[in-house]
């Protein structure tokens, strides 16, 4: 792999990616981090806006991103604990 291969990829779940790098940040956001960040807001959410997040969990109602949600959750719970696994590992 060439260095500009390594420094624009990131190994995710088997294949290369390029993420994108944060402001300030000379490399791409790692994936484990952008999971934490995705999790964290989603519990931010449930927990202080429960009226909100009942809203956006809700499959019975139109437009809701219910779905979408369980599915990311759904994602989130065979891709982290794989990366938390090589992280320690490496």
């Amino acid at each position: 792999m060439s260095t500009v291969e390594q420094r624009c990829a990131t190994r995710y779940r088997g294949d290369w990616w390029v993420l994108p790098a944060v402001s300030g940040m000379d490399r791409p956001l790692h994936p484990l981090l952008a999971w934490w960040i995705v999790t964290l807001a989603l519990s931010s959410l449930a927990r202080y806006e429960p009226e909100a997040w009942a809203g956006m969990v809700d499959v019975d109602q139109a437009g809701s991103p219910a779905v979408a949600i369980e599915h990311l959750l759904d994602t989130a719970l065979d891709a982290v604990p794989q990366m938390l696994v090589n992280a320690i590992a490496a």
